[in-house]
This record gives structure tokens, C-alpha cells and sequence, in this order.
């Protein structure tokens, strides 16, 4: 029954993609140019037939067929979704050609959402793309997350902000771009401070402190604590104490008191952002 599913599908895909080719040949002096809307349409179709039939290479060419059709009718919109639709399955073969494949697809996607206003579906693909690299290449995921979150509006409260932020500080910390995590870090306070999560707030505070440590600025991570305390709750959490604690032991060169801070709660939730 499978494999009769299957030659069912494979025929309507090639259809329509006869039916796609008709239209964009159709031309008559009352249709000078191809008729895209119903080209589109048709190779959309063909992808889906092409997916459920298990051509997926064929599926990736008809999904890049219908970007191209709405592109020649101005939708950048519809045509990204194509295009994101078709970075997704070439993603999902797992290949190295086909990774990059996507990234191209990806990359086109991206662009196109951007262009149309719709800057959370840029975001959105580029954390997908980071968060699938994040194992197996630090770097490049690394690339990826940052230039996630640098899209966000930090006034805007979207669902996937708080992911995206989150991760990329991983990234930054576990690939030691110290710097850069600083800089984000600061960033991603200013968005927990304007949707009221205090929680996470304490935390980065407390991350700030380990970063500027680590980087061997005492006297600025000295200034970063006098600047939390402004907040009068941060006085009363476990990140003040441990901060505090972790500027002493710099200080005073306390190896001893810095091994044990290391092994506790605040460096481990910085390293399982």
C-alpha cells in the first residue's frame, strides 16, 4: 500500500510540474508574460508530492522553482517561506553537501524575510541553524547565534528571544570569545529588564561579574557590582553573594576560594545556559 502511495504521489508530482512548465510558457496577446501565480502554485504542489513520494532532491528543486515564480510576481514573503521550506529538507539529510546546501537556501530565506519586514523568521532560522551546529561545530554555530540575536529588537517580547539570547552566550562562553559574550551579556540585561525578568536579570548580572573576572578586569567587574546594586533586590540573592565572593578571591589571588566558586551554581547555569 506504501509503495502504491508512493507511485500515486511521484505521478501527481510530475503533473504538476508539467502543469508549472505550461505556465510559465503560456504567452498570448493578452498574457505577454508567463502566468507565475499558477506556475508557482503548480511547483509548490510538486514539492509536497515530491516530499511525501520520498524525492526529496526533487522536492528541494520544485520548493526553489515556487520561490523563484513569487519572486517574479514581487512576493518576497511566500517566496522565503519556499526557500526556508526547502533549506529545512535539505538540512534533514544530514550530509556535509547538503548542510551546505541549506545554509545556502537558508541564507536566501533570511534575506528575503528580512526584506519583508518580518525580521522574527530571519531570527527564527538562524538560532535553527546555530542550535543544530551547536555540537558539532562551536564556531560556526557561534557565527549563526550572534547574528541572531543582533537582529532582535529588544523592545519587542517574542517567544524565541529568551532561546536565542540564551544560547548564544553558551556558544560565546564555551568557544572563549570573552568579549563578545560581554557584550551580549550587557545586551540581553537590557531586554530582561524591559520584560520584568528578574530571575535571568540576577543571573546575567552575576555572568557580567565571572566575564569581566575571566578577562582579568577586576576593577570593572568591581564597577559592574556597585552598578547591580543599584537594584535594591540584587542585594538579597545568592548572584550578589557569589559575586561578591568571586571579586574577593580575585583580589586576593584565592585560588583555593576560586576552584570552589567555580564548582558552584552560578558558573554551572553559565555553562548550561
Amino acid at each position: 500500500r506504501r509503495s502504491t502511495m508512493k507511485a500515486v504521489k511521484a505521478a501527481s508530482a510530475k503533473e504538476k510540474l508539467a502543469a508549472a512548465q505550461k505556465a510559465l510558457a503560456r504567452k498570448s496577446f493578452f498574457r505577454p508574460a508567463p502566468d507565475y501565480d499558477v506556475a508557482e502554485r503548480q511547483f509548490k504542489g510538486a514539492g509536497m508530492d515530491f516530499k511525501l513520494c520520498g524525492d526529496i532532491d526533487a522536492a528541494i528543486n520544485a520548493y526553489e522553482q515556487a520561490a523563484d515564480c513569487a519572486l517574479k510576481t514581487k512576493n518576497k514573503f511566500s517566496a522565503a517561506g519556499y526557500f526556508e521550506t526547502a533549506g529545512k529538507m535539505a538540512q534533514d539529510k544530514k550530509t556535509s553537501a547538503d548542510l551546505e546546501n541549506a545554509l545556502r537556501l537558508y541564507d536566501r530565506a533570511c534575506t528575503l524575510f528580512q526584506e519583508s519586514d518580518n525580521v522574527t523568521g530571519a531570527v527564527e532560522i538562524k538560532f535553527r541553524i546555530g542550535r543544530s551546529l551547536f555540537r558539532t561545530d562551536a564556531e560556526k554555530s557561534a557565527k549563526f547565534l550572534v547574528e541572531a540575536s543582533n537582529l532582535i529588537d529588544i523592545s519587542k517580547n517574542d517567544a524565541v528571544t529568551i532561546d536565542v539570547f540564551s544560547l548564544t552566550l553558551n556558544v560565546l562562553v564555551k568557544t572563549r570569545k570573552l568579549a563578545e559574550a560581554l557584550k551580549h551579556v550587557r545586551r540581553y540585561s537590557k531586554y530582561c529588564k524591559a520584560i520584568g525578568r528578574r530571575d535571568q536579570l540576577f543571573k546575567n548580572n552575576l555572568t557580567e561579574t565571572i566575564l569581566l573576572c575571566a578577562i582579568g578586569d577586576v576593577a570593572a567587574a568591581d564597577q559592574a557590582l556597585m552598578d547591580h546594586f543599584q537594584n535594591s533586590d540584587y542585594l538579597q540573592q545568592a548572584e550578589a553573594a557569589t559575586a561578591e565572593d568571586l571579586i574577593e578571591a580575585y583580589r586576593k589571588l584565592d585560588g583555593m576560594k576560586l576552584e570552589a566558586l567555580q564548582k558552584g551554581r552560578g558558573f554551572r547555569f553559565l555553562e548550561n545556559e
